[in-house]
C-alpha cells in the first residue's frame, strides 16, 4: 500500500524490482511503463503464497494485534515520526490514515 502510494516517486527503481521478482523473462515481457505495476503484483502473490504456506497474516486485520479503531492513532504516530521525512512523497495526516486503511482490510 506504500509502495502504491509512493508509485509515481519511486516508478524506475521498482519497476527494475521487477527483474529480481519475477525473472529477466517476464522483465523483458513487459512494457517500462508497467513494470512498477507488475513489481507490486509480483510482491502481493508472493504475500499471499506466504499466507497460504505458512499463515503469515496479508493484512492488519489479520496480524491480530491492530484494531481497527486504532488506525487514527497510529497514523498520527507516523506523523510525529522522524523517518516519515525520508519517504520519497509527501505524506499529510489523510494520506496516512488512507493507507492505513487500506492495509486493514
Amino acid at each position: 500500500y506504500v509502495l502504491e502510494y509512493n508509485l509515481e516517486s519511486i516508478r524506475a527503481p521498482l519497476g527494475e524490482l521487477l527483474l529480481y521478482l519475477e525473472g529477466p523473462d517476464v522483465y523483458s515481457a513487459t512494457p517500462a511503463s508497467r513494470r512498477a505495476e507488475a513489481s507490486i503484483s509480483a510482491l502481493r502473490k508472493l504475500r499471499d503464497e506466504l499466507h497460504k504456506r505458512c499463515k503469515l497474516p496479508r493484512t492488519l486485520k489479520e496480524a491480530g494485534s491492530v484494531e481497527e479503531h486504532q488506525l487514527d492513532i497510529i497514523a498520527e504516530m507516523a506523523m510525529d515520526d522522524g523517518a516519515i521525512m525520508f519517504n520519497p512523497k509527501e505524506v499529510s495526516l489523510e494520506d496516512a490514515r488512507s493507507v492505513l486503511k487500506r492495509a486493514w482490510a
